[in-house]
């Protein structure tokens, strides 16, 4: 493979002026394939739950909007407070610009929160798709096989599911039994690339990445800071690690290149703005410190579930790597530098106390690994497509495909029917949604709790739907969050308001739980919405 030296990919090698690249139609159909799949988890959100579907196909994204809510209600148009922080001097410290996106289009065009979030990610998510698509352009040295191996780096895992059959059989158990147990978090953590279109967030963050790596390929380093600078400016995990590798990589080239150091001295000024703002100014305000303390979780990576998403693509890369250990190029070295920092990072914990560490996997130690071992996978099928027949020929391939997808796969046809909740889809009874509707409409304000039977879950999602704080909120950032749940459940069981519970302004209780006997005393209510099966209630004196 030394013809590699001859074209040096520090170019860009993937202009539309170059013969070799996709027109920009086969880009965007191909990408639009690619993006299917995961697709298809929000089409199945809304088949299943119909008119009590919301677009949130997990408890926390709900979370997004409601703090672009903030911004444009209690904040000052371009930072929030805390949305599930009742007192109204709640600082306004948080900025991101993702979430005053969301704000803008729900408060300004008014457009339904869930249906919004999807839309952002849903972009997002395709120019994930098309930028890796140039990407997997410009790593390959020829255009064969291009399209298959571009699907393969969308689709693909490791041998999660695999070793999940293996053990299977070893045990005498059945096939299908627990195949996402070594996936952290049922998958949920994304250890490849394309599932992470699955997230409507992670897709806009990952199209930051993917643009800057692409920039970083074509030697265009004021790009790739701009497009770091902009993950950074929105997510704080995602914003250190990038910033980290390219800064690391803008120093080592700048020791050959003299022109780096502008882009140097600017991502190194990001990243003392970066720990700044999350390391001191935030810090500084006790509402901001006492939420933080939830954040240091030991949410790790299990060495069993690290080398079976990562083993393979890893050899593979190996392979390559000394292969054409004399035809290196520049962008090898950067997906080695990226891929070996993630996982320094993913892996923190060996050195300091673990801050979520599975929030630096999302595919970025996977991504430069699987972009190193493309060239390698391209020489084998062409070697195999030779010495093969078509027909073995193809059926090798499309075996080794299946089986390099199986991880993605088996996760998309599993995760969709687990039920909803904190840990799955998030379904909030019509009845419910009309009285949110009805209270945003009327622009109320104040503490609300939800009382429906069996759980409080629906009362987080009044921050999303209104200008309601809930008084139950999201469980990692709602101040006293388990004394307001022994309130709510005092007053549930005896009807007894503690000092806490009688900060509540506003109740949405369902008809179903009213006639029961219980003993709840609503002589100082007013009732001021009531629909098939709820009713809204507030306190007579606010």
């Amino acid at each position: 493979m030394s013809h590699l030296h001859d074209k040096p990919l520090s170019t860009d090698a993937t202009a539309p002026s170059d013969p070799s690249a996709l027109d920009w139609g086969s880009v965007l159909l191909w990408s639009a394939l690619a993006c299917c799949p995961f697709w298809l988890f929000q089409i199945e959100h809304f088949l299943r739950f119909e008119r009590q579907a919301t677009g949130f196909i997990l408890f926390d994204m709900a979370y997004y909007p409601a703090n672009g809510r903030e911004i444009f209600e209690r904040g000052n148009g371009f930072g929030y407070c805390n949305p599930y922080d009742p007192d109204p001097a709640a600082p306004v410290i948080y900025y991101h610009w993702l979430q005053w996106i969301y704000g803008l289009g729900i408060k300004g065009f008014g457009i339904d929160p869930g249906l919004w979030f999807l839309a952002v990610g849903g972009i997002g998510g395709f120019l994930v798709a098309c930028l890796t698509l140039r990407l997997v352009e410009a790593v390959l040295p020829n255009r064969t096989f291009r399209l298959p191996l571009f699907l393969l780096v969308m689709w693909g895992g490791g041998i999660l599911v695999g070793l999940a059959l293996l053990l299977n059989l070893i045990l005498g158990l059945p096939l299908s039994f627990a195949l996402l147990r070594f996936d952290p978090f049922v998958g949920w953590w994304c250890l490849n690339w394309g599932r992470n279109l699955v997230i409507p967030t992670e897709a806009v963050y990952h199209a930051c990445v993917a643009a800057a790596w692409l920039a970083i390929i074509r030697n265009r380093p004021w790009v790739a800071t701009s497009f770091v600078a902009l993950l950074a400016a929105t997510h704080p995990f995602s914003g250190i690690q990038h910033l980290v590798i390219l800064g690391s990589w803008l120093g080592w080239r700048s020791l050959q290149q003299r022109r780096l150091a502008g882009p140097l001295l600017t991502v190194s000024g990001m990243t003392a703005v970066f720990l700044w703002y999350y390391f001191m100014y935030l810090p500084s305000f006790p509402e901001h410190q006492a939420i933080h303390e939830g954040w240091s979780l030991d949410w790790t990576l299990p060495l069993v579930s690290m080398l079976a998403a990562y083993l393979p693509v890893a050899a593979i890369a190996f392979i390559r790597v000394w292969q054409d250990r004399r035809s290196w190029q520049p962008h090898m070295t950067f997906f080695l530098l990226a891929a070996g920092l993630s996982f320094l990072l993913v892996h923190h914990d060996w050195f300091i106390a673990a801050k979520q560490p599975l929030h630096f996997t999302r595919g970025y130690v996977w991504m430069p690994l699987c972009l190193l071992g493309l060239p390698a996978i391209q020489t084998w099928l062409s070697g195999l497509q030779q010495s093969l027949g078509p027909v073995l020929f193809s059926t090798v391939a499309a075996g080794s495909f299946l089986g390099a997808i199986a991880d993605n796969a088996v996760w998309l046809t599993t995760v969709p029917r687990k039920p909803e909740g904190k840990h799955g889809q998030v379904a909030v009874p019509r009845d419910v949604q009309r009285a949110f509707a009805f209270l945003n409409e009327t622009n109320a304000s104040g503490v609300i709790l939800v009382v429906v039977p069996g759980s409080f879950d629906s009362n987080c999602l009044a921050a999303t739907y209104t200008s309601l704080v809930p008084f139950i909120g999201h469980p990692f950032l709602t101040p006293d969050y388990d004394a307001r749940v022994d309130a709510a459940m005092l007053w549930e069981r005896t009807g007894q308001e503690n000092e806490l519970f009688q900060s509540i302004d506003l109740v949405i209780i369902t008809k179903q739980v009213l006639d029961q006997a219980r003993p709840y005393d609503f002589s100082g209510w007013t009732r001021i919405h009531e629909n098939d099966t709820v009713v809204v209630l507030r306190r007579g004196d606010r």
